[in-house]
Order: structure tokens, then C-alpha cells, then sequence
């Protein structure tokens, strides 16, 4: 297939933005990286939720180390499961969904990702 010229300009300015966005990326990533690395808690954190959604974690919720214990943490995040029941009527478990969205997007993401 032949293209105008006006088509190969076209693409190599969206070639090269790609190529912008994929560099800007790595960097990000990086910066990412160092952070976590400079910080025990969150390399530790890291290895279970992945390096960015450490971080996500850390900002939302603050350290997990000012939590009595794991669920606490878990609580913070809001995604504990919880039943509404009254009654004779029993219900379904569901997530509590409290604490900040943004950390529950982050975890349940990042575990999706892991496999």
C-alpha cells in the first residue's frame, strides 16, 4: 500500500510520540524503583504488591508498621469482607469498600497483574 506524504508524516509523529511516552515510562519506573529501594518497609511491601502499588499504599494508607496488625491494614485498604445480615435473613459477604478508593484499585490491580 503506497502513502501520501502527508500519511508518512503522520506516522512518524506518532512513532515518535510513542517512542517519547515509552521513555518517559522507563524513567518513571526508575524513579519508582529508587524510592522503594531506599525505603526497608517498602521494599519489603514491594515484594508482595509490586513497586508501584507500594507506594500507592504507603500514600493512602501511610506505613503498614503503624498498624497493629495485618488486618488492620487490610481494614484501611477496605477490602475486608463483611455480611449484611438481619434476622432470619442471611446475606452475602461482601467488601466494605471503606478507606481510600484509590489503594483498593492499586492492590486489586497489582495482584491481577501478578497472576
Amino acid at each position: 500500500m503506497a502513502y501520501t506524504e502527508a500519511e508518512r508524516h503522520l506516522i512518524q509523529v506518532v512513532a515518535g510520540e510513542l517512542l517519547r511516552s515509552h521513555q518517559q515510562l522507563n524513567e518513571i519506573e526508575q524513579r519508582i524503583a529508587r524510592v522503594v529501594q531506599a525505603n526497608a518497609t517498602l521494599t519489603r511491601l514491594a515484594r508482595v504488591t509490586g513497586k508501584a502499588t507500594s507506594l500507592v499504599l504507603n500514600v493512602t494508607l501511610g506505613s503498614p508498621l503503624d498498624y497493629p496488625n495485618a488486618g488492620s491494614y487490610l481494614e484501611a485498604t477496605g477490602l475486608n469482607l463483611k455480611e449484611r445480615s438481619s434476622g432470619k435473613h442471611k446475606g452475602r459477604l461482601k467488601i466494605t469498600k471503606r478507606g481510600p478508593s484509590l489503594a483498593r484499585k492499586y492492590h486489586y490491580f497489582g495482584r491481577c497483574a501478578e497472576g
